[in-house]
């Protein structure tokens, strides 16, 4: 029987795990310098989330949030101004109400990235607004490109796992629906997620079951 060179076998396992990393990772997250806006590059479009939620103030205004996702088409090359869609977070893009989405544009100048729309989605108008109405919309710095496997949205409750010595366990803290989550790795059954609360600004980062996710943009 013919030997078989171990480097030739080694080449091809890289070469193997190089192919089947790209798949598992390979879209772009954005962020800017408010943590409330996140987007990422997904063949050749652009998705994207925006959320704040802002607590009462005593005899002033009530509870205010502005919640919304957007997507553009396909993303001319070399063009500076793409058209967007803006669609309730309250489902997916296959499931929405399509009379409630809202048309936009995303102006991007170098590194500053601009939403601009002349009506707004409902709370936008508020203090929890990112000054997205056009003519004073307000522009947000990119700050740091990351790959990821994705942005998701959770589909029910779904708990955290710690994965530790080849296995994953269960541990306190849990999402629930309509929580969005950036989907940084895939290990098994599982995403490595991170979630930031949009009312209180905290982080948390963990493993949750793939399938207690779903991709809230176009497919």
């Amino acid at each position: 029987m013919a030997s078989i060179d171990s480097r030739i076998i080694s080449n091809v396992f890289i070469a193997f795990f190089a192919f089947v990393s790209q798949f598992a990772v390979a879209n772009t997250l954005i962020e800017f310098d408010t943590p409330y806006i996140v987007a990422e590059e997904k063949d050749g479009k652009i998705n994207g989330y925006y959320g704040l939620t802002l607590p009462g103030v005593e005899s002033i205004r009530p509870p205010v949030s502005c919640r919304f996702f957007f997507t553009s088409a396909s993303k001319p090359e070399h063009s500076s101004q793409l058209t967007v869609q803006t669609f309730s977070t309250d489902s997916t893009y296959k499931n929405r109400d399509p009379a409630e989405d809202l048309p936009g544009e995303l102006v991007i100048a170098g590194e500053r990235w601009t939403i601009q729309m002349e009506r707004l989605p409902d709370g936008c108008l508020t203090a929890a607004g990112g000054g997205f109405q056009k003519g004073s919309a307000v522009p947000n710095s990119v700050e740091k490109r990351t790959p990821i496997v994705g942005l998701l949205v959770i589909r029910g409750k779904s708990n955290f796992f710690d994965y530790k010595n080849g296995g994953f366990s269960k541990r306190n803290g849990f999402l629930v629906r309509g929580d969005v989550v950036v989907a940084l790795d895939k290990r098994n059954d599982f995403y490595f997620v991170k979630f930031l609360n949009d009312t209180s600004g905290r982080t948390s980062t963990g493993w949750v079951k793939i399938s207690d996710t779903v991709t809230p943009f176009p497919e």
